[in-house]
This record gives C-alpha cells, sequence and structure tokens, in this order.
C-alpha cells in the first residue's frame, strides 16, 4: 500500500529579500576569503584568526543555506511555519486569535506583512507572528472549518 499525502490548506515559502541575502553573503565571503589569506601568511601569531575566520564563514554558510526561506504550512490538523529546522509546530484548534498587521523586527527579511497567531491556554499562550506575502488567504486558512 502507499502512503496517502494531503494537500495543505494552505502553503507558502518567502525566500530572504536579496539586499539581506546579498549582504550575508559578502559577509560570509569575506570571513572565508580572509581566513585563507590569513592562513596562507607564515606568521604563527594570526594563525588564531585564520582559524576563527574559518569557522565563522562556514557556520555563516550553513546558517544562510539553512535558514534563508521562511516556511509556512498548514494542514487539516496542523500549522508548521519557521526556518528549517527552527519551526513552530502547533494544532490548528489552539489557535484562538489571528490578525493581519505591517511586519515588525527580523520577519520585515522575509515579508512586509504578518499574521499575529494568539496560542490558547493549553499551547503555552504564546503569541507567534509568521511573516507573508498573502495575510487573508493564510487568515482564512487558519479560520478554515476543522
Amino acid at each position: 500500500m502507499g502512503t496517502k499525502h494531503e494537500v495543505p490548506l494552505f502553503c507558502e515559502e518567502l525566500p530572504l529579500k536579496w539586499p539581506v541575502r546579498w549582504a550575508a553573503m559578502v559577509a560570509v565571503a569575506s570571513l572565508l576569503l580572509t581566513g585563507v589569506a590569513v592562513g596562507a601568511l607564515r606568521s604563527e601569531a594570526w594563525q588564531w584568526v585564520s582559524g576563527l575566520c574559518l569557522t565563522l564563514g562556514s557556520a555563516g554558510a550553513v546558517g544562510l543555506w539553512r535558514c534563508s526561506r521562511f516556511e509556512t504550512s498548514i494542514s487539516r490538523f496542523g500549522v508548521r511555519a519557521g526556518c528549517w529546522e527552527l519551526a513552530w509546530t502547533f494544532p490548528r484548534t489552539e489557535v484562538t486569535a489571528a490578525q493581519a498587521r505591517k511586519a515588525r523586527s527580523w520577519r520585515v527579511w522575509f515579508a512586509s506583512q504578518e499574521v499575529e497567531v494568539v496560542l490558547s491556554v493549553t499551547a503555552g499562550a504564546r503569541r507567534l507572528s509568521l511573516p507573508t506575502r498573502e495575510p487573508e488567504e493564510l487568515l482564512q486558512a487558519l479560520r478554515a472549518e476543522r
């Protein structure tokens, strides 16, 4: 028997905006090139700088690659939103309120609008803000009959 795949009610993948992505790529490339250049020097006093730059540059490259997309997916039963493994997962039944507003904080790197979701007390009474380009569709999917 094959597995059954459910079509999500809402699915959105938001890449980082180009200015942010380019700035991060330039910073990572600068760290890596500095690490290689300093590592090529004969002076042992600067080798720690090479190791530090190469370590930070490598970690930045992996972080940029893995966290450059914010994904939101809503199925009949649950919601998953976040970057890579840094995602929130909660049942749709725990959503008590949701409203659209202008994006704030780090969410402007992905979209100009966001939807603030308020979870019930059993889910920790948390407020989550999800960046989106289609706030009306996201709100409609969150409020759809379960």
